[in-house]
């Protein structure tokens, strides 16, 4: 069994009663203003649902760190809750040396416009930006790497599941991503200038798919075109995908969906272009390195002898492959390295076991590669990256810095890449060098499909895209405040907008939840304001807690979980065990001071050690509960412990409880 200290089961005719009384003091509680407006009452602190610090403190800093995918979005959440919220929060004490750091909670100070379900006590967010990167966000928050001097981080942002830094973490799915791979299939190089770079570079390397042997073929010596949309020697420069709608049509078969999965492993498509390093002895395993491979694929391409050919195994073309390597600790590569590695036995992305196992670095990019000694590793979610990267390879030589760009392959949150153009594109950097007049210098990457399925909002929520992934806010149990729990939880709860009745325009009263109000600055919903920026700004899939309570197995959501999401709202889970026919409840740790003889006691749904309902704590001692009545079923179980009416148990760690 377990202790929830954040979040308390309540039965749903009393949440919904509480909501009510909520909603009602709201409405007509309180002394009237001089305007004649309601004076709305000071909320409990340390009580549901607000989670109010109990010492009455305001103005608490809650420090993330972490993933850079949901940085931008949590500084705009950040500032909904610090400046829209807490703006109209607690009257702060007037004087003394308690000034401006305390809510006066004395008297009624309120005013009219008070807002005491948001941001009451003026909790301020920082995001900050001390190591990027899911991973590394986490060891800040669990104390493996150094945080930022005299700043504690009280959650990490992460676009990744919790990777088990420390043994108390516990994660909040709030929204939806994907991470799908993209080229650039409007770039024509030779438009831009002839690659003298890259022919003075002559032959690239690839493997025969059958049994590894080397492969050494020319670079194309008259130029290159749009190699990404199907463009083999011979071609126009200015071929199109014969996707398009109109143009003149390249002879090759663009690049625009990879396949991989569990049931191709080591043969996948991204497997062979990111985790494998060099040639296999086993069919269709080696490494692909030539676009020819993935585009060179009818029977009458250059090299194919009349015989039509599988993706991954068309004749090379001598063009080679520049993959964009990512910071390893960056919860987007860590995405994407799960589904190139997906179905392969030894659990690593390559020999080496690193995430950028086949990246490029330097002029050619079939050497040097990997992560040891890459100084071309690039942050993720930011395609415009690739032309200072292309730059920095041919400084002044916009033709082969084009042939860099036209030849890369990068993943990228596709949130981002939505509502971001600039991480969109890839631009060439002339300098001294030339572009002749008219030819274009920044071009979009193209997105891919994964397995024939389209990346799409819809597709992430419903996981039908295979790097669907959840976004999370992640805590520890041992540390979280009081502040930090309520921020967290003001996310994830849900308030749709009544849309007829008597509170029509108001926030829907939801059982267990906390409530929102109205924005005094913009004048919309909370709720709806979260929505609009997670959804319409960023680009990602909300995800909301639309129940009052849930099971053990939901605490921790395994990635790829669809909406509706129950298990957002920040909770405290401490290892308890109850038996049947005893009356004792014995937890790990002694049992907080704040739990008190006489509060009723219930466990979680499917309880089957059956607790009575209605029973109550008779004795305290230690890290035992006594109950009034014994439970009535049989054996032992770990479960969660609820008390129904009480105000959440904060943790004694906790220093504002």
């Amino acid at each position: 069994m377990r202790l929830r200290k954040l979040r308390h089961r309540f039965a749903v005719a009393s949440s919904l009663g509480a909501a009510a009384l909520t909603a009602t003091l709201m409405l007509s509680g309180g002394a009237a203003s001089a305007s004649g407006l309601p004076i709305p009452p000071i909320p409990t602190f340390n009580q549901y649902p607000n989670w109010l610090t109990a010492n009455g403190q305001m103005s608490n800093i809650d420090h993330s760190e972490g993933s850079d995918t949901t940085l931008f979005m949590m500084q705009n959440i950040g500032d909904l809750y610090t400046a829209q919220a807490g703006l109209y929060g607690c009257t702060p004490v007037g004087s003394g040396s308690a000034q401006n750091q305390d809510c006066n909670t004395a008297t009624n100070t309120n005013v009219a416009q008070t807002d005491i379900v948001d941001n009451y006590d003026s909790s301020e967010i920082l995001n900050g930006v001390n190591d990027i990167g899911s991973t590394n966000g986490q060891k800040e928050l669990c104390g493996t790497i150094q945080h930022p001097v005299g700043e504690a981080v009280d959650f990490s942002r992460s676009s990744k599941p919790q990777a088990g830094v420390c043994s108390d973490e516990v994660q909040l799915g709030y929204a939806k991503d994907s991470v799908p791979l993209v080229d650039f299939q409007t770039i024509d190089p030779e438009a831009v200038g002839t690659a003298t770079g890259y022919n003075a570079i002559g032959s690239f390397t690839s493997y025969n798919p059958a049994n590894g042997n080397t492969v050494t073929t020319p670079f194309p010596s008259g130029g290159i075109g749009p190699v990404a949309a199907g463009w083999l020697p011979g071609d126009p420069f200015n071929c199109v995908p014969d996707t398009a709608s109109s143009g003149t049509f390249c002879s090759g078969v663009p690049f625009s969906n990879v396949a991989g999965g569990s049931t191709s492993g080591a043969t996948s498509i991204p497997f062979r272009l990111y985790c494998q390093e060099g040639p296999s002895a086993t069919p269709n395993e080696s490494q692909i390195t030539d676009w020819g491979q993935l585009t060179n694929l009818n029977a009458n391409g250059p090299g194919n002898g009349g015989n039509p050919q599988t993706i991954g195994n068309g004749a090379p073309i001598g063009v080679p492959i520049r993959i964009i390597g990512v910071n390893q600790g960056s919860g987007t590569a860590a995405t994407w390295n799960t589904f190139a590695n997906s179905g392969v036995s030894n659990g690593t992305c390559g020999a080496s076991g690193t995430y950028d196992a086949t990246a490029a670095s330097g002029q050619n990019p079939l050497v040097n590669q990997g992560f040891a000694g890459n100084t071309e590793i690039a942050v993720e979610n930011n395609a415009s990256q690739i032309g200072d990267l292309a730059n920095a390879n041919w400084p002044n030589d916009p033709a082969d810095q084009a042939v860099d760009i036209a030849t890369s392959l990068y993943f990228i949150s596709l949130g981002v890449y939505d509502t971001n153009p600039n991480a969109q594109q890839a631009s060439v950097e002339p300098g001294t060098g030339t572009v002749p007049t008219g030819v274009p210098t920044s071009y979009v990457a193209s997105i891919l499909s994964e397995n024939s399925v389209t990346p799409s909002v819809p597709h992430e929520l419903s996981n039908t895209y295979p790097t669907s992934r959840t976004l999370f806010n992640i805590y520890r149990t041992s540390t979280v405040r009081a502040s930090t729990a309520g921020f967290l939880n003001w996310i994830c709860d849900t308030n749709p907008i009544q849309a007829s009745g008597p509170n029509a325009g108001q926030p829907s009263p939801q059982p267990g939840q906390v409530q929102k109000g109205k924005d005094l600055v913009s004048g919309g919903n909370f709720d709806d304001l979260l929505t609009t920026a997670i959804t319409g700004t960023y680009g990602f899939g909300r995800l909301t807690d639309g129940s009052p309570e849930v099971a053990v197995s939901k605490l921790t959501p395994a990635d790829g979980i669809a909406n509706p999401n129950e298990s957002c709202d920040a909770q405290l889970p401490s290892s308890t065990t109850v038996t049947g026919g005893s009356t004792t409840i014995t937890a790990t740790a002694a049992i907080p001071s704040t739990i008190q003889v006489g509060w009723k006691v219930s466990s979680e749904i499917g309880d089957t050690v059956g607790i009575p309902s209605g029973d109550t704590i008779s004795a305290i001692s230690g890290n035992t509960i006594t109950l009034a009545t014994a439970a009535t079923g049989t054996g032992s179980a770990n479960e969660i412990v609820y008390f129904p009416g009480h105000p959440p148990v904060l943790g004694v760690s906790d220093p504002n409880s």
